[in-house]
């Protein structure tokens, strides 16, 4: 059975510093965490920039770890050792966790919501919104036809698949769901065509297919029926959409712009002794044509 690669040192640093973080966040006194957590109404820069580290109960923050353990080694693997693009992971994950809690915060200023708005969640799902663009730079390198301009099905099929799950408790975002799907069919009919006949014949055990599993579950658990949780917390719908949104808008604009979809493929010793062998061989050949002539 092949053993799973493990990550280099800087992407084990990259991968392990949240969860360091979070557990370390944890441990807080609760006052401290409030003064961290973030308030629409009364905004600080200090809650703008701390609030994803703030949990208040261990379900909460066990949620938070369980869902970045699932998808950030996930989209390590796609992008690194499947679409040959270390670069791409890296700077998505510095971006993902540095730069998504304060933008979602900033989003909700105009709602001026009187409560506090805390936890890992707007990072989660910022990786739920990469997953699908991930595994589509893999499948990229196995099937030439599918390009990243087909990556938009996922998207646009991820927010059909939460705003259904929203639907079942508040009925206004079912007309959300089918504006997605209908923009998200000309992709789709894209997409079919491109794979070849027998692709998923050939593909069961592909990892991006699975990630493509994982990813058509993540928006019912994001995105649950009823948002009200215990102690009167309220899942904060709109700050997921928000991570969400920037986990997969960000990075597909910035690859198109830079395009960077073209695998990194890194010179072996093999390909070096491969390409000097082909050398010698061919200027043997022209000693062997000069001395004939």
């Amino acid at each position: 059975m092949a053993r799973l690669p493990r990550p280099r040192l800087t992407d084990s640093v990259l991968l392990s510093t949240p969860v360091v973080v979070l557990l370390a966040a944890y441990a807080l006194p609760a006052a401290v965490k409030r003064t961290l957590a973030y308030h629409p109404a009364e905004p600080t820069v200090l809650g703008l920039l701390a609030n994803a580290v703030v949990h208040f109960t261990p379900t909460h923050l066990v949620a938070s770890l369980v869902g970045y353990a699932v998808l950030a080694p996930l989209c390590w693997y796609l992008c690194v050792h499947r679409a040959r693009r270390p670069g791409v992971f890296r700077a998505v994950h510095v971006g993902v966790c540095l730069l998504v809690p304060p933008a979602a915060a900033l989003a909700e200023l105009p709602l001026a919501w009187n409560a506090l708005t805390y936890g890992f969640s707007p990072v989660v799902t910022a990786y739920v919104g990469f997953l699908p663009l991930a595994a589509t730079l893999a499948i990229t390198v196995r099937c030439d036809r599918v390009r990243l301009d087909h990556a938009p099905v996922y998207f646009l099929g991820g927010l059909a698949l939460a705003a259904a799950a929203v639907g079942r408790n508040d009925p206004t975002a079912l007309p959300v769901a089918g504006v997605a799907a209908l923009l998200a069919a000309p992709y789709a009919l894209s997409l079919a065509r491109a794979l070849p006949r027998d692709f998923l014949a050939h593909a069961v055990d592909v990892p991006p297919v699975a990630a493509l599993g994982v990813f058509a579950v993540a928006p019912l658990v994001a995105y649950p029926a009823d948002p009200v949780v215990g102690d009167g917390a309220v899942v904060n719908l709109y700050s997921h959409f928000v991570g969400y949104a920037l986990g997969f808008l960000v990075p597909y604009v910035a690859i198109r712009i830079a395009r960077a979809d073209t695998p990194v493929v890194e010179a072996t010793a093999t390909d070096v002794t491969s390409e000097a062998s082909n050398d010698v061989s061919n200027a043997d050949t022209d000693v062997t044509t000069a001395e004939t002539a």
